[in-house]
């Protein structure tokens, strides 16, 4: 059994899945959240809705599946909404993402706050069909007029909650934006870095203390915000003759906004 971890987030995203370096910083955050469920998977399914950035409305699917002794499967066939994610180059790897105006993805975006159906076939003798919980889109209801912040001031993040979402755990991490910082100061260094990685209950705010911001930015920092939100659930536990085979499915999405901590 894998613990579901950053490292096998890592794994997943460098075995033929294509995405930019806040989508893989992202879903590897999300794995960390998760790790207080205590779950285990020997496989997992992750769908992903984009909410910023370059593929902002897009829907990914990756997903790796593993025999009970840790090695890929081939033949098996995953379908979300009935639409095939297909096999990538590497065995038991599967990736697809559905971009904005593609029918798929109006079909999916449907989904968000609702549940997905998906199905597994021909992955070993197993043929389920389970509906998942996809949570509602997180999104900033308070966008901080961020361009003149103080660090001695509180910063306050506000959102909608999502009360169907049993995980009930909000992600927010904040990155500084090393070679946008420098512009701003010479002093501030080039190199980029995630400050504030952190976890909260799905409440709709939460605060930063002033002493917090001085702790982790210099004066004239560009810094990025994130808000992830995501639930995860084992829906099968299937039996071989090597033993019990999980498979583990995540749904996530994520809403972000920059600031300048001026002063």
């Amino acid at each position: 059994m894998k613990l579901f971890s950053c490292i096998f987030l890592t794994t997943l995203l460098m075995t033929g899945c294509t995405r930019d370096d806040n989508s893989k910083i992202n879903k590897n955050f999300f794995g960390e959240m998760m790790k207080s469920s205590g779950e285990t998977a020997d496989s997992e399914i992750f769908i992903y809705y984009s909410g910023m950035n370059s593929k902002v409305g897009s829907f990914t699917v990756s997903a790796n599946l593993y025999d009970s002794s840790e090695t890929f499967v081939s033949g098996a066939q995953i379908d979300v909404e009935g639409y095939k994610i297909p096999e990538t180059s590497t065995t038991g790897n599967f990736h697809k993402t559905f971009f904005p105006g593609e029918t798929e993805n109006n079909i999916l975006k449907s989904s968000l706050g609702d549940s997905l159906t998906l199905d597994i076939s021909k992955y070993y003798d197993l043929d389920v069909s389970s509906a998942v919980y996809f949570p509602s889109q997180v999104k900033f209801s308070k966008i901080v007029n961020g361009y003149d912040l103080d660090r001695n001031n509180d910063l306050t993040l506000e959102w909608a909650t999502d009360p169907n979402n049993s995980n009930n755990i909000i992600g927010i991490m904040m990155l500084y934006r090393g070679l946008q910082s420098n512009r701003l100061s010479s002093s501030n260094s080039k190199t980029a870095n995630y400050q504030i990685l952190t976890t909260t209950d799905d409440d709709g705010s939460h605060t930063f203390s002033s002493n917090k911001l001085l702790n982790e930015f210099p004066a004239n920092s560009f810094v990025h915000i994130y808000l992830i939100r995501g639930s995860s659930r084992i829906i099968s536990d299937y039996r071989t003759g090597d033993g019990i085979i999980d498979i583990e499915v995540v749904t996530f999405n994520q809403d972000g906004q920059s600031v300048i901590f001026r002063y």
